[in-house]
């Protein structure tokens, strides 16, 4: 999966993940808050990780492998530290 956001959700670059998920078949999403996320005709569909966690966590339970392209995970007090499971790979493009 690659979870998008900043600058990464513009046209451009959604173009880009948008031929990389047709070419591979990654599922692509956007994190729940961001400034701007451009649509419209032509544009792919990007669906946000939901706000609320147990949704959230429901809707990643099947990723093995997430690319971060602008993005971070982050914790809540008394839940998991992770959204994502124990042995999935995370790779953080910023952090290359």
């Amino acid at each position: 999966m690659l979870l998008l956001s900043g600058k990464t959700l513009r046209a451009d670059a959604l173009a880009v993940a948008g031929s990389i998920a047709e070419a591979t078949g990654l599922r692509i999403m956007a994190q729940q808050s961001n400034a701007r996320i451009e649509c419209g005709a032509g544009r792919m569909p990007i669906k946000k990780v939901p706000y609320p966690l147990d949704m959230a966590l429901d809707k990643l339970e099947d990723v093995d492998r997430v690319v971060l392209v602008g993005s971070g995970l982050f914790g809540y007090p008394g839940k998991p530290v992770r959204l994502l499971l124990e042995e999935c790979e995370v790779i953080d493009l910023a952090g290359q």
